[in-house]
């Protein structure tokens, strides 16, 4: 299986575009051209003055200079950005995925809802991803092995454990592309079957050839790319983290001091939060005997300060005190101790809750923090946890001043504790009625106000 160069042409951003110049004999602009600028005209915040020739702008361009680029067929593209001569890491990761996939490998996570089935289409990235991380794994155990220590994972398990998360973070990737070529097969004859389920089962067997999975792939050039740049991050994070789990594992087990011995790494729940460097993110891990620890892939000097201010606090009197989590920060990452939620027992414990409560709120206005969602805090019993420290002293950056007065109300609410997050508040308001993320408010039962495919 050979690449097209012009195909994969499309997938180069606009940055990189702009970065080459403007085409040496610009093309009249098409319609096609025409409707693109159009398109991006309308993209809110774009509809408005002033918002679309500033975005241009960043990247050295006006419109002009866009409608040229827009214009430019693929093929001079691809000669002018050298892809045959000097491809992009990112095209020589699809050429070698390609050149190494074994058609008919089944998909490495559980398959349960039908629209998973639908990442076949990415399993030649996924059959690389099981590869770089097979490999790292045996690598870490022959290490352990030579120096005489247990290694926290077995290493014929833990590329499945650590892959099992990633079919719900590609299933929104691939899933609008793959459904509408599921339907152009069915027009065209080329799956079989009575009814919609078998012809559903015959359209996820032909994308099971990486052949079939290629030649789609070519039509949608930036997907091709997504996968490419997202399953190559997340073994990237995936070798890290096992590197890191396995140096780290004697300083881990004084540092919170599990009763007994934890067994080896049964599961790993990946995901957790949001996207950082390179799509790293929080892991959730659970061993043998059922401890369990989690993994932070950023700085986490900021979580162990808090806790020292914590005890700080109580000290000096703040009762009834504030119950202070396990943190072991690192160079650039750390672990810390996993915060398990559970119900208040008692009115007493009730009642210390909100106590806690309005300790946290008076700290985290000094603090001047936000950010506190409902995902960032754990009631433990009696015992609020703060599990998300990343927006604690933030920098206040002033919009421009405008005399309105919805402007001057949101600066004064910016100014007070609902700045922070904690206490109930409606956001995205309108006909939809809002919803409450609030630390202490969020209902069950809220709709988003975003529209979603069903």
């Amino acid at each position: 299986m050979t690449l097209s160069f012009p195909e994969f042409a499309a997938a180069l951003s606009l940055a990189e575009r702009a970065a080459l110049g403007a085409p040496p004999s610009p093309a009249a602009a098409g319609e096609r051209a025409q409707k693109r600028l159009a398109r991006w005209r309308s993209q809110a915040p774009f509809d408005r003055d002033g918002y679309f020739p500033r975005r241009l702008a960043q990247d050295g361009l006006d419109e002009a200079a866009l409608l040229a680029l827009l214009g430019e067929p693929p093929e001079a593209l691809a000669e002018r950005a050298g892809l045959a001569a000097s491809p992009p890491d990112w095209l020589r990761e699809i050429a070698e995925t390609f050149r190494l996939a074994v058609p008919g490998a089944p998909l490495p996570f559980p398959a349960g809802e039908p629209e998973v089935h639908l990442l076949r289409l990415a399993s030649p990235f996924l059959q690389q991803a099981e590869r770089r991380l097979a490999a790292a794994a045996a690598e870490l155990a022959a290490e352990r092995a030579a120096a005489g220590r247990p290694l926290p994972f077995a290493p014929a398990t833990v590329v499945p454990l650590l892959l099992a998360g990633l079919g719900n973070q590609l299933r929104w990737t691939v899933t609008r592309a793959a459904v509408l070529e599921l339907n152009v097969a069915r027009l065209e004859g080329r799956i079989t079957g009575e009814t919609p389920e078998e012809r559903f089962a015959a359209f996820v067997e032909r994308l099971g050839d990486p052949a079939e999975a290629l030649a789609i792939l070519r039509t949608y050039p930036v997907l091709a790319r997504q996968l490419a740049v997202r399953i190559g991050w997340f073994a990237d994070a995936g070798i890290e983290f096992l590197r890191r789990l396995t140096h780290d594992w004697d300083a881990i087990l004084a540092a919170f001091g599990p009763a007994g011995d934890p067994g080896p790494l049964t599961e790993v729940a990946t995901g957790a939060g949001d996207r950082h460097r390179g799509g790293r993110t929080v892991f959730l891990l659970t061993f043998a005997s059922g401890w369990r620890l989690v993994y932070k892939p950023r700085p986490m000097a900021i979580a162990a300060h808090f806790q020292d201010l914590l005890r700080w606090l109580d000290d000096r009197g703040f009762a009834p005190g504030f119950r202070k989590l396990g943190v072991l920060a690192r160079d650039g990452y750390g672990w810390m101790e996993f915060a398990a939620p559970s119900p208040c027992e008692t009115r007493d414990e009730v009642r210390r809750f909100y106590q806690r409560m309005g300790g946290y709120l008076a700290l985290l206005y000094a603090l001047d923090a936000s950010d506190v969602h409902y995902e960032n805090l754990i009631a433990a019993g009696e015992h609020p946890l703060l599990v998300d420290l990343e927006s604690i002293v933030q920098p206040r950056v002033s919009p421009h001043p405008d005399t309105g007065a919805d402007w001057i109300a949101n600066q004064i609410l910016s100014e007070s504790v609902l700045r922070i997050g904690l206490l109930p508040q409606r956001f995205w308001g309108g006909a939809g009625g809002g919803v409450d993320l609030s630390g202490l408010g969020s209902p069950d039962g809220q709709l988003t106000p975003d529209r979603y495919p069903n």
